[in-house]
């Protein structure tokens, strides 16, 4: 039987609205919500009720009568995992109608990937948060276990399960004032665009959670979800997959490395203890580059040194710090670029997702090597900034150079001018 008529009919018994908003399957992992009829941007697509919407704090309450005591310091993610493991196990529970119509896996998801898959993700500072991440739940799953007040011990895939549910399907709403995550029946079958997401919101008055769309709608088009703003090492690791387009994309440049490569150079004695966030380069961010610019600029070492020669210091240590970490993948830029456009019919899902994941931060990379050597030629006046075509080349970082570049070189040839009235 279908799964999601079972929700459909308890989700509307229970006072929902989803009258013009239907299910399409596609593939055995491929599912999406679709208009049945025109909406106009703004119109109400769905309503749930508070008696449909699996809270944070419901679940806190679910399971501290279950005998899970605070004791146990659950963010609101763990709540609403273990609360799903405990109706999955529970006969007749009120919400198996949801549990049912949730994906019975998540092969796609990293946390479930064979070695091979994992082993293909090096180089990226992905394969890292996804090993940190993998034994934390771990220890998690010991620690909750351990003791085990739940009565069952589901094991530690079927715990990974429902993880991934709630990592890939909560929803924040603000409820009596308090920003509140919850998992929205229904809803969240929803697949992810920036820039067609609907809207939501919890009304106080109706005690409902509003779906509202972003834009007008003609029957048979898809209702999308934006996820947010994250990069595409953080949509692998939340959601399972990496979109073919994504302007939040970044790189990470952990503090420790920086600090390590540096301290190998002779560039830095020890580490400052005024700084320890991981520091990241994403393109068209100048906010970020301008951070890791004072960083370099703030060495020591560069103390003495004339503005300019500290700039290109500083454009040489980035430069540096981005070859070193475009070394630590196993392939080129090129490489993956090819295979992907040659293979990508015959690829897994998984295999295309760390494709795109390295391609992407492998432009930026190469983005940063490029900036610096222009910027550097800038400085030493062996290129000219009036050509248009370097403007429209190198874009990205045209602000940095406006603001930083030019008047450094303008202030050198004032000087360079009164050494010689």
């Amino acid at each position: 039987m279908n799964p999601y008529i079972p929700l459909r009919n308890w989700l509307t018994g229970q006072g929902a609205i989803l009258t013009d908003i239907v299910i399409r399957q596609e593939e055995p992992f491929n599912r999406h919500l679709e208009a049945d009829r025109t909406f106009v941007a703004q119109e109400s697509l769905m309503q749930l009720p508070l008696s449909c919407i699996i809270t944070a704090p419901l679940a806190q309450d679910t399971l501290n009568a279950q005998g899970v005591s605070e004791g146990y310091h659950l963010t609101p993610s763990m709540m609403l995992s273990l609360f799903l493991l405990l109706q999955k196990n529970t006969p007749h529970s009120k919400w198996l109608p949801y549990i049912e119509a949730l994906p019975d896996n998540h092969p796609g998801h990293p946390l479930f990937w064979s070695e091979t898959e994992i082993n293909a993700l090096a180089g990226s500072k992905a394969a890292d948060h996804l090993s940190y991440k993998k034994c934390k739940l771990r220890q998690d799953y010991n620690r909750f276990f351990y003791d085990n007040p739940f009565g069952f011990e589901p094991g530690f895939e079927l715990f990974l399960w429902a993880w991934v549910c709630v990592e890939s399907r909560n929803f924040t709403l603000n409820i009596q004032g308090e920003k509140t995550l919850c998992l929205l029946p229904f809803v969240d079958m929803a697949n992810h665009d920036p820039e067609l997401g609907f809207c939501w919101r919890f009304d106080e008055k109706s005690q409902c959670c509003q779906i509202f769309s972003a834009t007008d709608m003609a029957p048979g088009q898809q209702i999308f979800c934006d996820y947010g703003k994250k990069s595409n090492s953080r949509m692998l690791i939340h959601y399972g997959f990496i979109p073919e387009q994504n302007g939040q994309d970044e790189v990470e440049l952990a503090f420790d490395d920086v600090v390590h490569l540096l301290m190998l150079q002779g560039k830095l004695q020890q580490a400052p203890a005024d700084i320890a966030y991981p520091l990241s380069l994403s393109v068209g961010d100048e906010k970020k580059f301008t951070a890791l610019m004072d960083f370099f600029r703030g060495l020591k070492n560069l103390h003495g040194q004339s503005d300019i020669s500290k700039e290109c210091s500083g454009l040489a240590l980035l430069k540096c710090i981005c070859q070193a970490r475009l070394q630590g993948y196993a392939t080129t830029l090129q490489q993956d670029e090819a295979v992907l456009e040659a293979q990508k019919g015959d690829l897994s899902g998984s295999m295309k997702n760390i494709l795109r994941l390295h391609i992407s931060e492998k432009r930026i990379y190469q983005n940063y090597i490029d900036m610096a050597d222009v910027a550097s030629e800038l400085l030493q006046q062996d290129i000219k900034w009036q050509d248009d075509k370097s403007r429209l080349a190198y874009r990205h970082f045209y602000q940095y150079v406006e603001d930083t570049i030019i008047p450094l070189t303008e202030q050198a040839q004032i000087t360079a001018n009164s050494c010689y009235p």
